[in-house]
């Protein structure tokens, strides 16, 4: 009598099986390692004439947790702020010369970028004053 025993594979038939399994381990991990959950807030600065604002500072600022990330708009005004969790946040914007512009509820979701555009006005240049204070040293 024959009997077929189902388990037991040819020598080149196992080592194909074994091929077979070894790319779909390194597709699955490489396609894990290509998801991303953060966001970006991206944009342009402009002011009231359209013109864009270059050298701008921008900043993102996540109510939840107050972290703050910080950029740059380039020398055509547009900013790009990448790789932020998703969250709620506060963008505001400063250049020399404008007043601060900021935007609030800014939503950005897990690979989506949200748009910004914003226009800042004309105003007085601001006055700094920087406070530096020292501790008192206590001899105890």
């Amino acid at each position: 009598m024959f009997t077929l025993n189902c388990y037991t594979l040819p020598p080149w038939r196992a080592q194909v099986r074994k091929l077979q399994l070894v790319c779909l381990l390194v597709l699955t991990v490489s396609e894990a390692r290509a998801q991303n959950i953060a966001g970006a807030i991206a944009g342009e600065v402009r002011d009231a004439s359209g013109a864009s604002v270059p050298v701008a500072k921008v900043a993102a600022v996540m109510d939840d947790t107050n972290y703050r990330y910080e950029g740059e708009a380039v020398s055509g005004g547009a900013f790009v702020l990448p790789n932020l969790p998703p969250g709620v946040y506060t963008l505001t914007v400063e250049a020399d010369g404008f007043k601060r512009a900021a935007h609030r509820n800014v939503a950005v979701l897990a690979n989506r970028t949200a748009r910004v555009e914003v226009t800042l006005e004309l105003g007085a240049v601001t006055q700094s004053v920087d406070v530096a204070a020292a501790l008192p040293v206590v001899n105890s």
